[in-house]
């Protein structure tokens, strides 16, 4: 939904003549959390970056690695703040901020690219394993993300693990197909460029791209329950 969004104001602004920046950067290939931030919700992180964590950074520079430490602790629980007066978001923040911290003592620097970069994806078993990795984690965040108290995100969290079950199998075969879709479609979009995912010279190709998204997208609408987007009150 987040990322829909952001095309709908990247696309409505390129209507009236204006050239956003992409926010989105395919950020669930990303092997650390370090890549993680630069390739999601690009505007806000690199905002905190240059308006928040650098300036601390630079003005308490003479504490070393202690500087790095609470400078990151400090900008990503004013994130999680940003989102919302709730202790639920301030944990979401702290969280991100703990997932940092070996990244910083081991002076370990941040992947650049996605292993996805190399139009392969299957360029390394450990790389598949770092983003497989790196997505669990922020699923463990959205837990404290989304619930209404903290209570309840330990609740979740809880449960999660003691009461852990199996999907329907029919609905599992179709999301592994998606997914594999969506996998293929996303080494097009390397290729192509992520402002035309659907500019391929065939027009037939493209037009039975465009059938299939259509009936997905309505098909959708049938099955959902049409309630608020949840960042629609960001």
């Amino acid at each position: 939904d987040f990322s829909g969004y952001s095309d709908i104001a990247i696309g409505t602004a390129k209507l009236f003549g204006f050239e956003l920046r992409t926010n989105f950067n395919f950020p669930f290939f990303s092997r650390d959390i370090g890549e993680f931030w630069r390739r999601w919700h690009i505007s806000l992180s690199e905002w905190f970056k240059d308006y928040l964590y650098m300036p601390i950074l630079i003005r308490f520079r003479s504490w070393g690695m202690w500087a790095v430490l609470v400078d990151t602790f400090l900008c990503y629980s004013i994130i999680g703040f940003w989102h919302g007066a709730n202790y639920t978001f301030i944990l979401f923040g702290i969280f991100h901020s703990f997932l940092f911290f070996p990244l910083i003592i081991l002076r370990k620097k941040p992947f650049q690219n996605t292993f996805l970069d190399s139009g392969h994806f299957f360029t390394s078993v450990k790389d598949i394993f770092r983003a497989i990795k790196t997505f669990f984690y922020f699923s463990i965040s959205l837990v404290f993300f989304r619930s209404e108290t903290v209570i309840d995100s330990i609740n979740y969290l809880f449960l999660m693990v003691t009461k852990l079950s199996w999907p329907d199998a029919n609905r599992s075969g179709v999301v592994f197909i998606l997914i594999i879709i969506i996998f293929e479609l996303s080494f097009k979009l390397k290729k192509i460029g992520p402002r035309e995912p659907l500019k391929y010279k065939n027009k037939y190709v493209r037009r039975i791209i465009y059938v299939i998204i259509s009936y997905f997208i309505f098909s959708h609408f049938k099955l959902i329950d049409l309630s608020q987007f949840i960042y629609f009150q960001f």
